[in-house]
């Protein structure tokens, strides 16, 4: 088995308050708080080791925060590879009630504004160096200020002459040009993030844009076209026709990073051949993630989840 690579070029620490009693402007009560290491590419890694997948995250992040974010994701068994750049890592603010376990409020912190791209390019160099055949990198989430868009781009077109498998999960004119490597095995963006590709447009409706931007990603040569519709599923090719595949959570309790750990999810099928189907595998892990399970509670219900995935051709009622 191949190893999966996470790259993340704008970490953060999200920071979870579970609370309870919660009036805006008045006083509640903290029952829990939990800080961690994350980052879309971080949170997909540590998904994947939480499924058994052999993994390695690669991140910038802050100087001051170095060794601290090294040594949580040591505590975690996340193997790591930091770059440190002369900046803070931001955090992040999820506040969950515990009443009705849902999402009161989640806010993110700025990312890095860099001034060129050497701590990048010193990054990529050791995935490069580290990467064989076989392997799977996804490149995640958002670019620092500073960062040309090309820069992904770039990156995709040296994975793919190393031999290894490219699964895009960035954002807006970088996923545009991402796409234009032409060597990408799948690409994931979410209903806003679709609108920088080409033919897709704010005035389309929503079914329609969908559709044409999953023909666009197919027309780029990418393996596995998805759009990522949060709780109403994914949008997919498969055969050349468009579907429309969800899975079931009884109980939601944690919305933000699904769509990470469907990458997770997606990335261990393609390092497992002969599975489940990608995309499957992918809303099982986004699923039991969304249910607030984490390690062998995760694995248990991915299996479950598995039997519970439906799939309907064409995008249903969307």
């Amino acid at each position: 088995m191949g190893t999966l690579r996470t790259v993340t070029l704008n970490p953060s620490y999200d920071d979870h308050f579970e609370v309870a009693d919660l009036t805006w402007g008045g006083v509640g009560r903290v029952v829990s708080y939990r800080s961690q290491p994350a980052g879309k590419g971080v949170n997909a890694g540590r998904t994947a080791h939480h499924l058994g997948i052999p993994t390695c995250v690669y991140s910038l992040v802050g100087t001051p925060d170095l060794e601290d974010f090294s040594a949580r994701l040591t505590a975690e068994g996340v193997e790591h590879r930091l770059e440190p750049v002369e900046a803070t890592t931001r955090h992040n603010l999820t506040l969950t009630q515990v009443e009705a376990s849902t999402i009161a409020a989640h806010t993110v912190g700025d990312g890095f504004h860099l001034p060129d791209r050497s701590a990048a390019d010193s990054l990529f160099g050791r995935l490069i160096q580290e990467t064989e055949p076989g392997d799977v990198v996804t490149l995640n989430g958002s670019l620092p200020a500073g960062l040309p868009p090309e820069i992904w781009r770039d990156l995709a077109r040296d994975v793919a002459d190393a031999g290894a498998r490219v699964v895009a999960d960035v954002q807006f004119t970088a996923l545009a040009r991402v796409v234009e490597a032409g060597r990408i095995t799948a690409a994931k963006p979410n209903e806003e993030e679709l609108l920088a590709l080409p033919g897709v447009g704010r005035d389309l409706p929503r079914r329609d844009a969908v559709a044409v931007a999953l023909r666009t990603l197919a027309d780029h040569d990418v393996e596995f076209p998805l759009v990522t519709l949060g709780p109403e599923g994914v949008a997919h090719l498969a055969d050349g026709v468009v579907r429309l595949s969800w899975c079931p959570v009884e109980v939601p309790r944690k919305s933000v990073g699904a769509g990470d750990a469907f990458v997770a999810g997606l990335c261990a099928a393609l390092l497992r051949p002969g599975g489940p189907a990608p995309v499957d595998l992918g809303l099982a892990t986004a699923a039991a993630h969304v249910a607030g399970l984490e390690r062998a509670d995760l694995r248990r219900q991915v299996a479950v989840n598995l039997g519970l995935i439906r799939t309907v051709e064409g995008l249903g009622s969307l």
